[in-house]
């Protein structure tokens, strides 16, 4: 990255440096203390399946200029900035082509979908919480790009590469909000339907449904100050 001199090298060096202290050690330590369990195994390639398609597919080919992931937006115009945006990160993630689907979602079922919320601060001091939902034909797809044989269906495998793919989401949508915070999501992370559901009854001002060839996506955010 030095000798390309690649202007993201800084922040995309954290990224590396987290994942080598912080998730290899975890996965480390829970096939050491599981004595290589069946699950502690599939959760290290899921985790390792995601960070093949999340990172390498997307951040690492940033760097030859393969993809833009390093654009930042401006929200002044919301909708249109955000339907833009979603739209580089479907081309980027999945492949796939997206379109505005609603601008008024108001929790209609996905069917057979992954969940996953998180919070962080923003540029200005203020905070901002992003609650996806993504169906699971469009996971399935992500993870089948670096496997064999696409997976036909949920597993542990699937669900320990669905939260690396979630990290590269939030990483993207965060350039909404110019932030540059690194986080870690936990298996914690990923939310059931009805979580999904009773979080996004808390309100959410902006609620996007858009759709794609492989299936629907949610994407909801809301924003606070700071205390």
């Amino acid at each position: 990255m030095r000798s390309v001199r690649y202007k993201g090298y800084a922040q995309h060096k954290k990224i590396h440096d987290n994942f080598r202290d912080k998730t290899l050690v975890s996965l480390r330590n829970d096939l050491q203390l599981s004595n290589y369990s069946s699950l502690s195994v599939e959760r290290f390639i899921g985790v390792m399946t995601g960070w093949l398609t999340g990172h390498i597919l997307t951040e690492d080919l940033a760097i030859v200029g393969k993809v833009a992931t390093r654009r930042r937006y401006n929200l002044s115009s919301k909708i249109s900035v955000i339907e833009k945006a979603v739209g580089h990160t479907m081309e980027d993630v999945f492949h796939v082509e997206s379109k505005l689907a609603s601008a008024d979602y108001k929790g209609e079922n996905l069917g057979n979908a992954f969940y996953c919320r998180l919070h962080y601060d923003i540029d200005n001091g203020g905070k901002v919480q992003i609650l996806l939902g993504v169906e699971e034909q469009l996971i399935l797809k992500g993870v089948g790009q670096v496997m064999v044989a696409a997976p036909s269906q949920r597993s542990n495998v699937v669900n320990a590469a669905a939260l690396q793919i979630f990290e590269v989401l939030f990483h993207h949508m965060g350039k909404l909000f110019r932030s540059e915070t690194t986080y870690e999501l936990t298996k914690n992370g990923l939310l059931t339907k009805d979580e999904f559901r009773a979080d996004f009854m808390k309100g959410y001002p902006c609620s996007l449904l858009f759709d794609t060839r492989l299936g629907h996506f949610v994407f909801c955010f809301r924003t606070w100050k700071g205390k």
